[in-house]
């Protein structure tokens, strides 16, 4: 029960970092408001930004500068 429990403090942790590394820039890209692309980072990782941001690359709709 223990190692299940740091397993999922691991898998949050993690989230979290995607969210400010890739997620956030990724939401603003998309003109999603902070709060959601937060709970979506959180809750679905990359399986809801990766869509995205290939969606927004072919469309050519805003600058991934890193900004």
């Amino acid at each position: 029960m223990k190692i299940l429990l740091y397993a999922l403090a691991g898998i949050a942790a993690l989230h979290c970092v995607e969210y400010f590394i890739i997620g956030r820039r990724i939401g603003k890209r998309a003109g999603l408001p902070i709060w959601k692309s937060c709970l979506l980072c959180l809750l679905g990782g990359f399986l809801w930004w990766l869509p995205l941001k290939r969606k927004l690359d072919t469309c050519g709709e805003g600058a991934d500068n890193g900004s």
